[in-house]
């Protein structure tokens, strides 16, 4: 009988996991007005260690301010100015913030890790995020503000963080490292700027979102919704903002998740989405994870990655044959070639991996991909989407390597 309980439970957890998540985004839209203060924000996070602490804003060509976020160098280092330190920029990704790469302990946060290895690291912020809603003449309650999808942070955000982060240290070329989406939007920002690739040292893809046709799990359910979800837009007046970060973060981060009892459970409800349950969460940090998980991505975003599971393929955003002429010139959405990526590519990714598997890598993309520039390709058995940058295993698997090759490269160039 207790076999019998135990398998009813297993299969009846899609269901559970499904109703929670739909009264989780019912609860994150109602409580969007409440932008609590956030108690693990990057710069608490980052400061908390003894860290040093930069913010900075970069306007984007259409009117975005962005925040950076910056660790001038290690914790136990002084600011000599006489040291080289070259520059890594960090890129979070779908609906996440900077506070990612520091989430974790110092040796445990890639961020960390690279700034006590004597690397300047940098922290990007995509457009709709609590670091990325603010605009020039917009106001993020407004429709216009959330007319983007990642296709906007590639054309815009990249460009106009890269070029920043140049500017305040006096390089000509930074190191990239991407999550998920945050790889994407460099992938398909370097395959149409020669420009961009010469200010790219190397990118370094942690389950990188350049292909999400095998997607599984209860995201693969939403992804058909695409369509009634440009309905509800259109009804609506326009794109709007979902799960931005809200006092519903900090009740579950701080309250609900932030004791022995529960942290486990809430790790295993809450990164479910990602894929198979993790094993190498710290699970006594769930509640700097929650603070800023979810944090905030518009809905045309969402219809965007729903049209790459749909029509599978990686291409611009489908506004419908008449609307694809006027703006692209043909009547269906250009694809995206990654094969115009020269750049040094290094990529890490798992089978287990709900949104971004050895599928999608091995089977689409990698076969695309210039061998000249493709130094490594890893997929890493028993990792869920968000081990990649909190996942305790990451350290020995995708970090320390990150630093060794960085590292070794700094010998060599000095």
């Amino acid at each position: 009988s207790l076999l019998l309980l135990r398998l009813t439970m297993k299969l009846l957890r899609p269901v559970y996991w499904s109703i929670g998540s739909y009264v989780a985004i019912f609860l994150s839209w109602i409580l969007q007005p409440l932008e609590w203060y956030n108690p693990r924000s990057t710069e608490t996070l980052i400061r908390h260690w003894g860290y040093p602490f930069e913010a900075h804003t970069v306007t984007t060509s259409d009117g975005y301010i962005l925040e950076l976020q910056r660790i001038r160098h290690g914790r136990h280092e002084n600011d000599d100015p006489t040291v080289h330190r070259p520059p890594v920029l960090l890129q979070h990704g779908l609906a996440l913030d900077s506070s990612n790469y520091v989430a974790n302990l110092p040796n445990q946060s890639l961020a960390f890790m690279l700034a006590d290895a004597g690397f300047d690291v940098w922290l990007g912020n995509s457009r709709g995020n609590s670091y990325g809603r603010k605009h020039e003449t917009l106001h993020h309650w407004e429709f216009k503000f959330w007319n983007f999808s990642w296709q906007e942070m590639a054309t815009h955000d990249v460009p106009a963080i890269v070029d920043k982060v140049l500017e305040i240290t006096g390089e000509t070329r930074l190191n990239y490292v991407g999550h998920s989406q945050g790889a994407l939007i460099l992938f398909a920002r370097l395959s149409e700027d020669e420009e961009l690739t010469k200010k790219i040292h190397n990118v370094f893809a942690l389950a990188p979102a350049l292909s999400v046709t095998n997607i599984r799990g209860l995201i693969a359910g939403i992804a058909p919704l695409a369509p009634i979800l440009q309905q509800i837009e259109r009804i609506a007046g326009g794109a709007f903002g979902l799960f931005r970060r809200s006092i519903l973060n900090t009740i579950i981060g701080q309250v609900i998740c932030n004791n022995a009892y529960l942290d486990a459970a809430c790790a295993r409800y809450f990164f479910a989405n990602g894929g198979i349950e993790s094993k190498q969460i710290n699970t006594s940090r769930i509640d700097a994870y929650m603070s800023s998980y979810p944090d905030g991505m518009s809905t045309k975003n969402v219809v965007h990655f729903g049209q790459m599971v749909l029509h599978k393929r990686t291409a611009r955003f489908d506004y419908g044959a008449d609307e694809n002429l006027a703006r692209y010139g043909t009547r269906i959405s250009p694809a995206y070639n990654f094969t115009n990526v020269k750049v040094p590519m290094y990529i890490w990714y798992s089978p287990t991996d709900y949104l971004v598997n050895d599928v999608d890598l091995q089977e689409i993309i990698i076969p695309t991909l210039d061998t000249d520039f493709l130094k490594l390709n890893v997929s890493l058995p028993s990792y869920n989407h968000v081990d990649f940058h909190w996942g305790l295993r990451a350290v020995a698997d995708i970090y320390e390597p990150i630093i060794e090759i960085l590292t070794s490269e700094m010998k060599i160039h000095g």
